[in-house]
């Protein structure tokens, strides 16, 4: 649109230049009368001030439309600012959830790896009672089934009887010393 109005403008300009030329054309081949003269200078002055008016309007116009220019690349500056702002927003939130699921992560990884080991340990002592009981086994432990179980009974029982002597002793008592006292040698001739 503001192409438009410029072309017109350059247009409106281009006529009244011709009309002053074709003026002067006149002006200096037919030398009339004073009257005419008037109005021929007359018709110059209005046509060289309807010239210096498109001339100050189309500049007006050049400075609107760079005005307009410079407008619209500040708007673009800043909405490409906005954009900016809003994607760093963005990227800060991102960054922030994805530093709180790795936080989840590693603690969910540290019970994982609490529970293994823990699993590994028990695994080990399992297989080491395994190992232990047959161990027994080939040594003749069950050979005779009684007898195991006899003494398993008799090391257990043994066991508990000297708990329970140990947690009643008596307490240790202060007996007094007694005096020496030497006795007189008897001769048995």
């Amino acid at each position: 649109m503001a192409e438009a109005a410029a072309v017109e403008m350059e247009l409106i300009s281009l006529a009244i230049r011709r009309l002053m030329e074709e003026n002067r054309h006149r002006t200096n081949s037919h030398r009339s009368s004073d009257a005419d003269a008037d109005a021929d200078a007359d018709d110059m002055q209005l046509l060289s001030r309807l010239l210096s008016e498109v001339e100050s309007t189309r500049g007006e116009q050049r400075l609107n439309h760079s005005k307009q220019e410079d407008g619209e690349i500040i708007e673009t500056n800043l909405e490409a600012e906005r954009e900016n702002n809003v994607e760093r927003s963005e990227m800060k939130l991102k960054t922030e959830e994805i530093v709180k699921e790795l936080k989840e992560v590693k603690k969910q990884n540290f019970i994982t790896h609490c529970l293994v080991s823990a699993m590994i340990i028990l695994t080990v002592a399992w297989q080491i009672s395994e190992v232990s009981f047959i161990l027994k086994l080939r040594d003749g432990l069950l050979s005779n089934p009684f007898k195991s179980l006899a003494t398993i009974l008799k090391r257990k029982t043994t066991s508990a009887i000297q708990h329970q002597i140990e947690a009643t002793e008596l307490p240790h008592l202060n007996i007094p010393a007694l005096p020496h006292v030497t006795l007189p040698d008897f001769d048995d001739s």
